[in-house]
């Protein structure tokens, strides 16, 4: 079933006009034609927000052009880093949990589900600071400054003995 189109006629800022004119996709050659895909593109975003694989595909989408400038250099400089590789992992994933776990017509949110929800981010930050403390074991950590990973562990390491001694009191 075809929808009816309506015509809407639009004053845009001089500065949205050079956006929508540079917007690039493909088969939207026309202004019309670009604005009924911005508009498509944010609809399928806002209705993949409800079903956590569906918002987890979307938010990897969202990502993949950085992740893909960011491969592409690391070749041609010979590079890699870890760190990066798996924020860009990692990222999709805890915001398709965080955005996906409390159902988008509830008004309120009941106490099961705010611990459920704490315990599900806790777990995959929890699962990113072992990753990144696990990179802190060798001397060169495989990251484009091989002594990043060395800087960043010293204070996380004295406010882990602190930690320590407190919970042994």
């Amino acid at each position: 079933m075809t929808s009816k189109s309506v015509a809407v006629s639009v004053r845009l800022s001089q500065e949205d006009a050079e956006f929508v004119t540079s917007f690039d996709t493909p088969d939207a050659s026309t202004p019309s034609d670009k604005l009924r895909a911005i508009i498509a593109e944010l609809r399928e975003i806002k209705s993949s927000m409800h079903d956590y694989g569906n918002s987890l595909v979307t938010l990897k989408n969202l990502v993949q052009d950085t992740q893909q400038r960011l491969l592409t250099s690391e070749r041609k400089l010979n590079l890699h880093s870890d760190v990066t590789a798996k924020i860009g992992e990692w990222l999709p994933e805890i915001m398709a949990f965080y955005m996906t776990a409390v159902s988008a017509g509830k008004k309120e949110v009941d106490r099961k589900t705010l611990e459920t929800l704490e315990d599900g981010l806790l777990k995959r930050v929890f699962s990113l600071f072992s990753h990144m403390m696990r990179l802190g074991i060798t001397e060169e950590s495989p990251t484009y400054d091989k002594k990043a990973v060395r800087r960043q562990l010293q204070p996380v390491l004295e406010l882990s003995g602190i930690i320590e001694l407190q919970r042994k009191k």
